[in-house]
C-alpha cells in the first residue's frame, strides 16, 4: 500500500511536479467485498495506523536521520481525481485539497515494535490504547483526523497520507491514499 517518491531508479532527492499522489493501485477506487471501501458520517474521528518499524524505537541508530522520524501529513478532499500529483495535493493555494489537512510527527510518542530496545521496553510499560489483534505484540503509531462536518451523504472523501522522511542527504515521501464514503 505505501508509495515512494521519488520512485526507485529514478535520480535521488527528485520529487517530479508529475509525480502522483498515489500509487498506481490506489488512483481509482479497487473495493471488493472482501475489501470494502469505509463508510463514514461526517464529524467522525478516523485513526489511520501505520507499523513504526524501527522508525520510533530504532531511529537513533541511523545516523542519516538526525534522530527524527520525520513528519505525516494528512490532506483529504472530495474532489479527488486519478491524476492528482503530490504538488496538487500539497498547494496550499488550492481550494481543493484543504478541507482537512492535519501534520504531526510520525511517532506518535507511544508506538512501539517490540524489538527489545531500551525506546521499545520504556513504551510497552506506558498507559497505552487497547492494541488490536491485527498488531501482535506491537501498538502501531496512530494518527487522528476529523471527517469534515460540511460533507454530504454519498460523498466520497479521498485522504491522502505523506510521509515526510527526509534525512540529511535525502528526500523521501512515503504515501498512501484511502476514499472513504460518507453515510447520512
Amino acid at each position: 500500500m505505501t508509495y515512494l517518491l521519488p520512485p526507485t531508479g529514478r535520480m535521488k532527492n527528485k520529487i517530479l511536479p508529475s509525480d502522483f499522489a498515489c500509487k498506481e493501485t490506489q488512483r481509482n477506487q479497487n473495493y471488493t467485498d472482501h475489501s470494502p471501501m469505509l463508510v463514514v458520517r461526517p464529524n467522525d474521528h478516523i485513526r489511520l495506523l501505520y507499523q513504526e518499524n524501527g522508525h520510533a524505537t530504532r531511529i537513533e541508530d541511523d545516523p542519516n536521520r538526525n534522530g527524527t522520524s520525520g513528519t505525516v501529513t494528512v490532506v483529504g478532499t472530495r474532489h479527488a481525481t486519478s491524476t492528482d500529483t503530490l504538488q496538487d495535493i500539497l498547494d496550499s493555494s488550492s481550494a481543493r485539497y484543504h478541507a482537512t489537512t492535519h501534520i504531526s510527527s510520525f511517532d506518535d510518542g507511544v508506538c512501539y515494535q517490540a524489538n527489545g530496545t531500551p525506546e521499545a521496553l520504556k513504551r510497552q510499560r506506558q498507559s497505552q490504547r487497547p492494541r488490536l489483534e491485527m498488531e501482535g505484540p506491537d501498538l502501531w503509531c496512530g494518527q487522528d483526523f476529523v471527517v469534515p462536518g460540511s460533507l454530504q451523504s454519498r460523498d466520497i472523501y479521498t485522504v491522502y497520507w505523506i510521509w515526510n522522511f527526509d534525512g540529511l542527504a535525502s528526500t523521501e515521501r512515503y504515501t498512501t491514499c484511502l476514499d472513504v464514503l460518507v453515510s447520512g
